[in-house]
């Protein structure tokens, strides 16, 4: 009995090892992307039950900074911070007198950061970006707009869709396209 006593133990134990084991490495597979991916659902979630101060921060997406506001918003505050890389995102603001150029290619959706040399798309209703966009996108320098923001654009998505419809471009650029054309052709 004692002997059977020792061995269940010291099987709850080897048990228990391995559970925790097999945790730790498993949570090790769990990309970077992957917990991004989850944190933004979650920060969409809590936009969702949480109207007023989605408004908020469509409006001012810096409130989500500013220790004043999360003062007086102690939820989001909270979420915040147990969601590091959902405050990052929305740390996207510069901030007034710091902006950059951006390009906007209204038919896909995907815009171009040259300061970054990165490019920001959807992806099942979540932003992805990397240094070239996925082959699906097909990118022509005469079909897109540049405009200059204090804000990552890609936060701004709902406005700048609104304000750069499918079809429109920047005629400025595309007159300097053709005018390198007309010189490349010579």
């Amino acid at each position: 009995m004692v002997k059977s006593l020792k061995l269940d133990s010291f099987n709850s134990i080897l048990f228990l090892v391995i559970a925790v084991a097999s945790l730790t490495l498993g949570s090790a597979r769990v990309s970077w992307a992957d917990s991004y991916g989850q944190e933004m659902q979650e920060y969409h979630r809590f936009l969702r039950n949480h109207t007023r101060i989605a408004a908020d921060l469509e409006r001012d997406p810096s409130l989500a900074s500013n220790p004043r506001y999360l003062s007086e918003h102690d939820t989001l505050r909270q979420f915040l911070h147990n969601h590091p890389q959902v405050q990052r995102q929305l740390a996207g603001y510069r901030g007034p007198g710091s902006r950059q150029t951006y390009y906007y290619y209204p038919d896909q959706e995907v815009y171009y950061y040259p300061r970054d040399q990165r490019y920001y798309w959807r992806d099942r209703d979540e932003w992805r970006n990397g240094p070239q966009p996925p082959p699906r996108f097909t990118l022509n320098d005469r079909q897109r707009v540049r405009f200059e923001s204090d804000h990552d654009p890609h936060t701004e998505h709902e406005r700048i869709k609104k304000q750069y419809p499918r079809g429109h471009y920047d005629r400025q650029d595309q007159q300097q396209q053709r005018n390198d054309d007309r010189r490349d052709n010579r």
